[in-house]
C-alpha cells in the first residue's frame, strides 16, 4: 500500500498507530524490522506489550508481543517528517485509542482510526471487549472542540466537512441510534 501510494517505507520516520487492533498493528513486526520508530498512546503500547486477547480475539496466539518505541500523551506534538502533528487521546473505540491532527492553512486533518466511520450511524466498530459509548461521544466532542474539517478513518476518508459529520454522530449517540455490533450496548450516563 505504501508503494502504490508512490512512497518507500524505507523512507519514513516513523508508524503512527491510532489503536491495537489486527488490522491495524499487524504490519509492526515489519516495520520494526526496516527499523522505524512505532509510536503509539499507553494505552495501546500496554496491549500491544502483553499481547491482550483484545488485539484479534479470534486467534490471540498469533498475535507477538510488541514494544512501541515511543509512548504518546495526550495533548503532546510531534514533529516526523517536517509535520507537526498533534496528539488527541480519542477513547471509545479501544482504551487507547488515538487520533493525529495536522493543521495546515486550509484545513485541520484528523487521521482517527476506527474511532470514526463514513456512516455517522456506526461512529466506531464496537466489537472490542473495552468499547464504552459514553468515551466515544466525548472522543467524538474533542474532535470538535480541535476544529477538525477532513477526517481520515481506518475504513475511508469522511466525505464534505468532517465538522458537520461529527455533529450528525453526537446527536445520533445522544438519541441512542447508533448501530452498534451485536452484544454491545449503547450506554450512556445522560449528563
Amino acid at each position: 500500500g505504501i508503494a502504490r501510494a508512490g512512497f518507500s517505507p524505507e523512507k519514513l520516520s516513523g508508524v503512527l498507530l491510532t489503536h491495537c487492533h489486527v488490522d491495524h498493528v499487524l504490519g509492526v513486526p515489519a516495520f520494526k524490522k526496516l527499523g522505524l520508530r512505532i509510536l503509539a498512546s499507553s494505552g495501546t503500547a500496554d496491549i500491544l506489550r502483553h499481547a491482550d486477547p483484545q488485539i484479534w480475539s479470534e486467534h490471540p496466539e498469533r498475535i507477538p508481543r510488541i514494544e512501541v518505541d515511543e509512548e504518546l500523551a495526550d495533548g503532546q506534538n510531534l514533529e516526523l517528517g517536517g509535520t507537526t502533528i498533534s496528539c488527541l487521546s480519542t477513547t471509545g473505540h479501544t482504551r487507547g485509542c488515538m487520533s493525529f491532527i495536522v493543521e495546515t492553512e486550509k484545513e485541520v486533518m484528523a487521521i482517527t482510526g476506527d474511532l470514526l466511520m463514513p456512516d455517522p450511524h456506526y461512529p466506531g466498530w464496537a466489537g472490542g471487549p473495552d468499547f464504552s459509548a459514553e468515551q466515544l461521544l466525548d472522543s467524538l466532542e474533542k474532535l470538535v472542540q480541535s476544529g477538525v474539517t477532513r477526517a481520515f478513518t481506518g475504513h475511508g476518508v469522511i466525505d464534505g466537512n468532517a465538522q458537520t459529520w461529527l455533529r450528525q454522530g453526537i446527536s445520533l449517540g445522544h438519541r441512542h441510534e447508533w448501530v452498534l455490533e451485536e452484544g454491545c450496548k449503547m450506554v450512556l450516563d445522560d449528563k
